[in-house]
Parts: C-alpha cells; structure tokens; sequence
C-alpha cells in the first residue's frame, strides 16, 4: 500500500506555497491579465489560470 506522507525538507516547502504571484512583478502581470485577458477574467480558478499563463511563457521561449 502506498502513502501519501511528504517528509523532509519537500514536505515544508509543499506548506509554504501561497498564491502565485510571488514578488511585485509578478503581481504586476497577474493584475495586467485580469485587466486585459478576456480568457482569464472568465476562469474560475485564478490561481490554476496564472500558473498556466506562466508555463506557457516558458514553454515558448526558443531553445539555445
């Protein structure tokens, strides 16, 4: 059977996440997308929608 304990170091960080926006800029780009972003003013989850927004930034940044 398997648990699902974290312990350690892992299992702190795990309680330390807060909403996303992390620093100012963040929270500069998270506002700007609730201004103009029509996709993201209609999502349910903010939080789950940014996270997003921001994989996609990485994703898309060309390779070296």
């Amino acid at each position: 059977m398997y648990t699902t304990r974290v312990k350690g170091r892992h299992g702190n960080q795990m309680k330390k996440i807060t909403f996303p926006p992390s620093n100012l800029g963040e929270w500069v780009e998270f506002c700007w997308l609730l201004v103009i972003d029509p996709t993201f003013q209609a999502a349910r989850n903010k939080r789950k929608a940014y996270f997003e927004y921001r994989l996609g930034k990485i994703y898309n940044l060309p390779c070296c």
